[in-house]
């Protein structure tokens, strides 16, 4: 078919020489303009992806370091609360301690409260018994102080009545020796109103007798019974002596023997 016409492939295109068509042209600007715009584009963007990469870079830097700090912050509050709770059981073992010797102590001193109190019922009793014994031997004292006041004025009565048995004995002693002479000497029968010699020598110690028992009160006197023994056997002897002289003699041996 194209052998008989005559005409080839070649023939049939326009022939430009070297220029390109102007819609290729036209294309082509169109492309290097969206191109140029993109690349600026893209370039705004890149700058602006990197430094916000450099921002980025920086914060993670620095949040890289207070990260690193942060971690040491927390070991420490780590080792802080290990630590804090190892002293919290120790205060809680301490405060357990201490509540059990709170207790003992509280049972203690209910027990001292308790003997205190059985202690002053017994110092009330003790008192109560010293005030007593206190009376007592108040008592006893007193009456021991009686006592040696009596046994003292008995003591005086005792040495008073033992001279007075001397004095007696020692009379007896002579009146015996003077009834001896006088039964060895006749009397003078017509002479009363004269005394005898022996009657002066006997009517001395009679009346020596006499003063000393009167003396001594009524009562040792009665004890001793020198009343009746001297009213008996020196009755008449002393009837011859005046009454008067016999007081005042009897006033003067009270006196003395006080």
């Amino acid at each position: 078919m194209g052998s008989s016409s005559g005409v080839t492939r070649g023939q049939l295109r326009p022939h430009f020489s070297a220029r390109s068509p102007p819609f290729v042209l036209a294309a082509l600007c169109v492309s290097l303009g969206i191109l140029g715009i993109s690349y600026w584009s893209l370039s705004q963007e890149y700058n602006q992806l990197e430094g916000q990469l450099k921002k980025t870079l920086i914060r993670k830097d620095s949040i890289e370091n207070d990260l690193t700090f942060i971690q040491k912050q927390l070991n420490q509050r780590e080792e802080e609360f290990s630590r804090a709770k190892q002293t919290l059981q120790k205060k809680d073992e301490d405060l357990t301690g201490s509540k059990t010797d709170i207790k003992a102590k509280a049972e203690e001193l209910h027990a001292m409260l308790s003997r205190v109190d059985s202690l002053k019922d017994s110092n009330d009793k003790c008192n109560e018994e010293l005030n007593s014994k206190s009376r007592e031997l108040s008592d006893a004292l007193n009456k021991m102080n009686e006592m040696q006041q009596k046994d003292a004025k008995n003591d005086d009565k005792s040495e008073a009545l033992n001279q007075l048995r001397d004095e007696n004995k020692r009379l007896e002693t002579q009146l015996q020796e003077l009834r001896q002479m006088d039964s060895l000497v006749k009397p003078n029968a017509g002479d009363n109103q004269n005394e005898t010699p022996e009657q002066a020598v006997i009517a001395k110690p009679v009346k020596e007798n006499q003063l000393l028992n009167n003396a001594l009160p009524e009562e040792d006197r009665k004890e001793e019974g020198l009343v009746d023994a001297n009213e008996n056997e020196l009755g008449d002897q002393l009837k011859a002596d005046g009454p008067n002289d016999l007081n005042k003699e009897s006033e003067d041996t009270k006196q003395n023997i006080r």
